[in-house]
């Protein structure tokens, strides 16, 4: 990563603290969301981040295959599900695997 250093930005801290300093106005060209493995968590971070990715730009969600809760809907695959159900048709699907990577295709319609 050190031949991209001034074209990546490397944010340590929780969701919560990186979207309640984040200047207005920003846009991404990659995101890629590996926080808290927790449903309620992963959703809000898939709909901030989506707000802040440019249309063109790509999204990876990790660990969607990831299972350590006992009921299916607190684990990561039940937000990233409801996201793009939430975000159809502003999004198309690049893969499908242990990740999801996603382009955005559009502002909400």
């Amino acid at each position: 990563m050190s031949q991209y250093r001034d074209r990546v930005t490397k944010y340590k801290g929780t969701s919560f603290s990186y979207f309640n300093n984040t200047k207005a106005g920003s846009v991404f060209d990659l995101i890629y969301v590996d926080g808290s493995h927790h449903c309620d968590d992963v959703i809000v971070d898939a709909i901030k981040c989506f707000g802040l990715l440019k249309v063109g730009g790509i999204m990876i969600f990790d660990d969607y295959l990831w299972k350590y809760y006992p009921r299916a809907i607190e684990n990561p695959a039940a937000a990233i599900n409801a996201f793009l159900r939430l975000h159809k048709g502003s999004y198309k699907l690049v893969r499908l695997y242990s990740q999801i990577i996603i382009e955005k295709t559009c502002d909400r319609h």
